[in-house]
């Protein structure tokens, strides 16, 4: 494992994992926080003009919307830009008055929330699996060896004493 971390200090742990030979960003957020972005800006622009919305709220809309849709495709690696134009698209189509319509695209922001939450930052490629599969064994065998010696009744683990309090 020492040929995977960078050399000498002893304190790798604490370095973030995309310093950390072995760990890359989730290759396919590149291409999923940029479509996102271009779906949810196209619905918002087509939710105004089927609203028969004024043209300088479309045009507002087209600066906010459309500033924070290339915003977040530059900065795709952050999950933080993506939910600002998320609350930005949530926002701006409150403003909208067709309630069936509205209720499906919240659901669609919601659901687009939950996809951005759950897709992960930083995974690790096979060279460093073997290691992190061995650090989990390591851990299950310890917490089993933990659970063997508690008591029964507790946490508490045996001891040699006697009756304690009396």
């Amino acid at each position: 494992m020492a040929g995977l971390l960078a050399a000498g200090c002893g304190c790798c742990w604490k370095r973030k994992p995309d310093t950390i030979a072995g760990f890359g960003v989730y290759p396919a957020r590149k291409v999923w926080v940029p479509v996102l972005a271009a779906i949810h800006f196209g619905l918002l622009l087509y939710l105004y003009i089927a609203g028969v919305k004024m043209w300088d709220s479309l045009l507002l809309l087209i600066i906010f919307a459309g500033g924070g849709a290339v915003w977040a495709s530059v900065r795709w690696r952050r999950k933080g830009f993506t939910i600002a134009f998320l609350a930005v698209c949530f926002f701006a189509a409150a403003q909208l008055l067709s309630d069936p319509v509205i209720d499906d695209y919240f659901l669609c922001i919601l659901l687009s929330l939950l996809l951005v939450g759950f897709m992960p930052g930083r995974v690790a490629d096979r060279s460093i699996a073997p290691y992190r599969f061995a650090i989990k064994a390591w851990r299950r065998q310890e917490i089993s060896e933990e659970r063997e010696e508690a008591v029964p009744g507790g946490n508490l683990k045996k001891s040699s004493g006697g009756q304690g309090g009396k």
